[in-house]
């Protein structure tokens, strides 16, 4: 196996137990959802910490898991919008090369800026204003960074493999 497919093989690895560690965070985050409404409704009182707890956790399970389910093709693309035209292999590697080029354009552009919003959460001591136990917000700010990279990667696999696709077309011709 060539060295880029060992390097994109890996990072799929990873992608993979990312999203299936993650997957199990839905239960507690119906833990704390329940807790929530039981106390709220024995109580009379919301607990301070339940809603930013329940947003951090949708959070995680929203926004890590993405590039692996691009690499699974579990998402809405161009080629989907395509799909009744009838393209050739070569069209579709093409199409697949530009959908991953923008992605990766896009996604590594995007790096920086969540970079630095997460730099000026940390310098200013950010908290969340949503509830009164304001928790800092870099732990919610360092998602967005690593979610960014990790499709950008991602889409770099995609237009490496697209490209080979193609140039396996070229040399069938």
């Amino acid at each position: 196996m060539p060295l880029f497919e060992k390097m994109a093989a890996g990072f799929e690895s990873l992608n993979a137990k990312v999203e299936s560690l993650l997957q199990y965070s839905v239960y507690a985050l119906v833990v704390i959802v329940t807790l929530e409404v039981f106390v709220r409704s024995v109580f009379g009182a919301p607990l301070i910490w339940a809603r930013d707890s329940m947003l951090w956790f949708y959070s995680t399970m929203l926004l890590l898991p993405v590039a692996y389910y691009y690499s699974r093709g579990a998402h809405i693309s161009a080629s989907d919008l395509v799909q009744s035209f009838n393209l050739s292999a070569t069209q579709k590697a093409t199409l697949s090369l530009i959908n991953n080029a923008v992605l990766l354009v896009v996604a590594a552009l995007l790096v920086n800026p969540a970079l630095s919003r997460l730099m000026v959460s940390l310098r200013i001591g950010e908290t969340s204003i949503l509830t009164l136990w304001r928790p800092p917000l870099w732990p919610f700010f360092i998602l967005i960074p690593i979610t960014f990279t990790l499709v950008s990667l991602q889409a770099l696999i995609g237009v490496v493999r697209s490209a080979q696709a193609l140039l396996k077309e070229d040399e069938q011709r």
